[in-house]
């Protein structure tokens, strides 16, 4: 055991895992937009040569129950299934208002491709049906990262303004790719809406 535990020591991979680890924002952390999502999604993002897709269930007031990576895949894809990610939301032990998508592009391409937008589309409608509606799909690379609801997909590919949770909402700041420190959501109303 002690000669497991020097060699993990001493693999620097190993250590920086560990470190992304500890770097996951805790319970009840607030998210009150883009900035607060990438605080919570990069550690479980950021830094890996593979695509990964992360999710995140919020209370209410919109602070953070949980998130948790639900798919591993290659360099330029990842499964993103609609009834595992419904199910991960609704199965959480605090009962999850809203949540949001996240996953990254290793190959440092912010733009979400055709496919990105109409899994992010299929997964809207489903989670509109059970009530726990999507807050926003952010796309992270190890520099950037784009909100769809920032760009106007959510609210394009619906026909309607987004619909956030009773009480809190969010406006998207007109901006299309966010830096680590960009401004983010700003709450204004029962909906989100196009500024």
């Amino acid at each position: 055991m002690d000669d497991l535990l020097t060699y993990l020591a001493q693999d620097s991979g190993f250590r920086a895992r560990v470190e992304r680890l500890r770097l996951v924002q805790e319970p009840g952390a607030a998210c009150g937009g883009p900035a607060d999502a990438v605080r919570i999604f990069a550690p479980l993002l950021r830094g890996y040569d593979h695509e990964r897709m992360a999710v995140a269930a919020l209370t209410l007031s919109g602070r953070l129950i949980a998130a948790e990576v639900l798919t591993v895949g290659t360099h330029g894809f990842t499964i993103v299934d609609a009834p595992q990610i419904l199910r991960w939301v609704l199965t959480r032990s605090q009962p999850a208002a809203s949540f949001l998508l996240a996953h990254n592009h290793p190959s440092g391409e912010i733009e979400p491709s055709r496919l990105d937008r109409a899994v992010t589309d299929r997964i809207y409608a489903a989670a509109k049906i059970v009530g726990v509606p999507l807050v926003d799909h952010l796309i992270l690379t190890d520099e950037h990262y784009t909100s769809f609801v920032d760009r106007g997909f959510l609210v394009q590919a619906c026909g309607e303004e987004v619909y956030a949770t009773p009480g809190i909402a969010f406006t998207p700041v007109r901006r299309h790719v966010g830096h680590l420190d960009g401004a983010g959501y700003r709450a204004s109303g029962p909906h989100l809406s196009s500024g």
